[in-house]
């Protein structure tokens, strides 16, 4: 080992020690290891769904949303280019891709036909030292859970929110 760094080995097979945190919170969330391992995360945190979230449309993070017990029922969509859907070989100017603005959480929680069985949104935020997304740069995840009051849904917490930003503008 020189200057810190041990040669021979890539940065992200050194293996780190989990703290016990994670480990409380990966046993809380169990769902948590069919997305990441417990040894990637530096962070977790758990919120209540609120206005900021549903109005984030994601950058560099993953946004998952989950049903109750865990599984994955859909992903936000993210700004870039897609597939022309129109896309056929004999026109020319459906060659090009189409640019997509992304969507809103809120959005993604719209287009999913039951969203009465929604119940999470896993947010994975990378972290990199070097800000540039590299395997060698990479040091981790910040997870944030977001879930709804207890014994709702996030369908309902949204119509919740959507009531009290209603009487905050009739309110000024």
């Amino acid at each position: 080992m020189l200057d810190g760094r041990i040669y021979g080995v890539m940065p992200w097979e050194v293996k780190m020690k989990v703290p016990l945190k994670v480990i409380a919170f990966f046993k809380e969330f169990e769902f948590l290891n069919d997305f990441i391992r417990p040894e990637e995360t530096t962070d977790v945190r758990v919120k209540i769904v609120d206005v900021e979230l549903l109005d984030r449309v994601p950058e560099k993070e993953k946004i998952i949303l989950l049903n109750s017990v865990g599984k994955e029922i859909a992903r936000v969509g993210r700004p870039g280019f897609i597939k022309n859907p129109n896309f056929l070989w004999r026109n020319p100017f459906t060659w090009f891709r189409k640019y997509s603005d992304g969507e809103r959480v809120r959005e993604a929680i719209e287009r999913v036909l039951e969203p009465d069985r929604l119940r999470w949104v896993l947010m994975l935020n990378a972290i990199n030292g070097d800000g540039i997304f590299s395997p060698a740069g990479f040091m981790g995840w910040d997870v944030t859970v977001y879930r709804s009051p207890k014994q709702s849904s996030l369908k309902a917490r949204i119509d919740e929110l959507i009531e009290l930003e209603r009487e905050q503008f009739n309110k000024d």
